[in-house]
Parts: structure tokens; sequence; C-alpha cells
């Protein structure tokens, strides 16, 4: 019989490991939505909330700049409170 090497983990190693990977699961969410902004800015489609800040910046319009950037703050936290319950949820169950 052919016995595969499984490495063993202690609870405490990857429990103390838990916080720097919820950690950087709630930045990387944040930071997702600039990523995504800075590819609309630089592909010419034109589409989605970046093409509507250059669209907006084209036109002078001011107050239609701060709406978008308004829209992208309440989703950079909404994406950042749902992984922060996402992982609440997680220490409760574990």
């Amino acid at each position: 019989m052919i016995q595969y090497f499984i490495p063993r983990y202690s609870c405490g190693s990857l429990s103390k490991s838990g916080s720097h990977i919820s950690r950087t699961g709630e930045t990387g969410l944040t930071l997702s939505i600039t990523g995504a902004l800075v590819g609309e800015f630089v592909s010419a489609g034109g589409t989605g909330l970046g093409g509507l800040l250059l669209q907006a910046q084209n036109q002078i319009n001011t107050a239609l700049l701060f709406a978008t950037l308004v829209v992208l703050a309440v989703l950079a936290a909404l994406y950042y409170g749902c992984s922060w319950l996402l992982m609440k949820l997680a220490t409760i169950i574990y």
C-alpha cells in the first residue's frame, strides 16, 4: 500500500495565521476596486465607473465626478464590511 506524505499542522499554528489571512483578504478586496478602476482607465472601452470618471473629467462635470467617487467609496466600504463580516462568522464557527 502506498502511503502519501501529508504534513500535519498543529491547531495552534493555523489559528495564529488566521488573523493575518483575514487582514490580507480585507485589504485585497478593498484594493481590488482600485485595480479595476485603473484597468478601465487603461482600456479604451470607456465602460464602467472608470469610463464614467474619464467622461466627467473630459466634460468638466464636477458633480458627476464627485458622485462617481462617492459610489466607488461606498463600494469599497461595502466590500470591506462584507469581508469583515465573513471573518467574524468564520471565527464564531471555528
